[in-house]
């Protein structure tokens, strides 16, 4: 039997902007609430109708570092970009994303994939 202190979700979580600005497009996701973590398994952005310059997500850590994830160039419209690894983030942690290269009105896509662990408490060593 499965442990009940890890719920998988397929989907951690979905953007769609029909209506995307000229240039970059930022957005922001994924905040962890209190007393939960999120691990991060797959991540897929792309852009439907314009060859994006490139996109960019940045992971924001509750003490206001950020650290880049991933950081590609897109080979063309409608064409992904993948990640596929395993990162932890902690209550206050976000995901930042930036769509850059985009035309008015494009369809911009961002799925995250992974699971998260309620009632997450983080180990503190003994001292």
């Amino acid at each position: 039997m499965a442990d009940s202190n890890w719920v998988r979700q397929r989907l951690l979580y979905k953007f769609v902007d029909v209506n995307a600005d000229a240039g970059t497009n930022i957005h922001t996701c994924c905040i962890v609430p209190d007393n939960c973590c999120f691990v991060l398994t797959h991540i897929c952005a792309y852009n439907k109708d314009t060859d994006m310059t490139e996109f960019t997500l940045w992971i924001d850590d509750h003490n206001d570092d950020m650290f880049q994830l991933l950081h590609k160039l897109t080979p063309g419209a409608n064409v992904t970009i993948e990640w596929d690894g395993k990162v932890v983030m902690e209550s206050g942690d976000y995901i930042e994303t930036y769509f850059q290269g985009c035309a008015a009105n494009d369809n911009i896509y961002l799925y995250v994939y992974g699971y998260y662990i309620p009632q997450f408490k983080a180990l503190t060593p003994d001292v």
